[in-house]
């Protein structure tokens, strides 16, 4: 598994009006972005790729952060997805990590956006290396299956 460190670059869509990209920099995390505001360059963002992470505001005027998880699990389910909003309440929190987001960061509390971002892509990378290892287990599975069972010659 690889580790990421302060070279690391990932690709993030924040969907919110101001970036914390320099939050993010400031605690190591070097990271390209792609803002959008609407759900049709949200959704423009992801199918063009490449994207590793999606930073959501939980409210906006125009594309919310909910409407923004629903969207990425229908079609990216394995993107992370992490909630930041000033007026989350412990029971909106709790609604959108139901709903399917890796975590939410209150805007009051910005220095556990870049813990959230390193653990949400830690896992990430967890389960890309538990997806590989397991299709290893089955590949050997069916090459060990194909061949005749060994007998043991006795004394």
């Amino acid at each position: 598994m690889k580790s990421h460190s302060t070279s690391s670059i990932w690709k993030i869509i924040p969907t919110m009006p101001r970036s914390f990209k320099s939050t993010l920099a400031a605690d190591g995390i070097t990271c390209a972005t792609t803002c959008v505001s609407s759900r049709d360059d949200f959704v423009a963002a992801l199918e063009h790729g490449g994207i590793d992470l999606i930073l959501s505001d939980f409210t906006l005027p125009a594309f919310d952060g909910l409407s923004a998880l629903k969207i990425a699990h229908t079609g990216w389910p394995d993107l992370p997805v992490i909630m930041v909003s000033g007026t989350l309440g412990e029971e909106r929190a709790v609604d959108s990590l139901k709903s399917g987001a890796t975590d939410y960061v209150l805007k009051e509390r910005l220095t556990r956006l870049a813990p959230a971002v390193r653990r949400a892509m830690l896992e990430v990378e967890t389960r890309a290396e538990n997806k590989r290892l397991e299709g290893q287990f089955i590949g050997a599975q069916k090459n060990g299956s194909d061949r005749p069972a060994r007998r043991r010659r006795g004394p």
